[in-house]
């Protein structure tokens, strides 16, 4: 029985001792390998990058010039990404003598197949790199699928391409949408479709859908796109959503196209303290001293109209000379006084 316990305790210092020993190595072993594999994806990377610059720079080198040099035929998704960052900044000829790139080395197709494989697991970089690329046989049925996925970076993605290309439309996609649209969502959705012509009632038809999410998106959209809401009597209705930032958004566009009856809505905004709807109103761009006082003349609580000036004073281009210009006036006290005390406290 003794030796029993002696014969186990001596596998388990074996055991031990092996773990003690392997872990280490293997640590070490994985760091290493891990380390020289991205040093020598940077040094391939440099390569290709010089060598699509000089085909760049010297318009007398064709793409046959390239074909000698890209030797391989792997590699592929690092000149993708070159290309993609390239593709961001230039146009015309450049970006002609770049397609000619993705032409030549099938890179499109090479995308392709990676969405379409079951092994791929990162389906989102495909997709992002798919965005710049002309994509001249867009892989529908595939988006069609991709668009459903759990992942809202796939399913946005796979959106932005459907309409980019024309296959599908921003009222078809999101009208009856059911997933909550973040931030991220919606600057992506501007940045990649800022570039088309997106129908002015297509933006409108939006406004109407049940998912606030799309509601604010569309509010968004009209107000970086420049387009003017339709139908001003639905604005009431946009109103008593119990989203705040839909009263948010729907009051930044309304000022941007100086809605005439701005200043009756502005006391409906009522899922915002007054005093933040004020701030936040002050600070944008087609504000100025005069719309303030409209709203300081209206109020008949002296800290609404105390912050108001404040307001005038942090936000409105050339506010402090007009709070200056309101502490030495006689026509009004109670303002005179207010300027005053504002000053004072703005210079202590």
């Amino acid at each position: 029985m003794h030796n029993e316990y002696i014969n186990i305790l001596w596998h388990l210092i074996y055991i031990f001792s092996f773990i003690a020993i392997f872990i280490p190595i293997f640590c070490f072993t994985s760091y290493y390998y891990r380390k020289q594999r991205n040093k020598k994806k940077i040094s391939i990377k440099i390569k290709y990058e010089k060598i699509i610059f000089e085909y760049l720079i010297d318009k007398k080198k064709n793409i046959e010039f390239l074909h000698n040099k890209f030797k391989r035929n792997s590699h592929k998704l690092v000149i993708l990404e070159i290309i993609d960052d390239l593709l961001k900044n230039i146009k015309g000829e450049d970006a002609k003598r770049i397609n000619d790139i993705i032409i030549s080395r099938k890179l499109e197709e090479f995308v392709i197949r990676k969405l379409k494989s079951r092994f791929n697991y990162n389906k989102q970089k495909y997709l992002q790199l798919l965005l710049n690329l002309k994509c001249r046989n867009l892989p529908t049925d595939l988006l069609n699928k991709l668009k459903k996925n759990k992942s809202k970076e796939i399913r946005i993605y796979s959106i932005i391409l459907l309409i980019k290309h024309g296959k599908s439309s921003l009222t078809k996609e999101f009208f009856e949408y059911n997933h909550f649209l973040s931030l991220w969502e919606h600057m992506n959705i501007y940045y990649y479709l800022k570039s088309i012509n997106i129908n002015s009632n297509e933006l409108n038809k939006l406004l109407y859908s049940k998912n606030d999410s799309v509601i604010i998106l569309a509010l968004r959209l009209m107000r970086l796109l420049n387009t003017k809401i339709q139908s001003y009597d639905f604005v009431n209705e946009l109103l008593i959503k119990t989203d705040p930032q839909i009263q948010s958004e729907l009051l930044r566009l309304l000022a941007k196209h100086k809605f005439k009856d701005i200043n009756i809505l502005i006391p409906k905004l009522n899922l915002y303290r007054w005093e933040d709807v004020l701030t936040n109103f002050s600070r944008l761009d087609y504000a100025n001293t005069d719309i303030m006082m409209e709203y300081y003349r209206l109020s008949e609580n002296r800290e609404i109209k105390k912050h108001i000036l404040i307001c005038i004073y942090n936000n409105i281009q050339g506010g402090k000379n007009d709070i200056v210009h309101f502490a030495n006036q006689t026509q009004n006290i109670e303002l005179k006084e207010l300027s005053q005390n504002i000053i004072k406290q703005k210079t202590i």
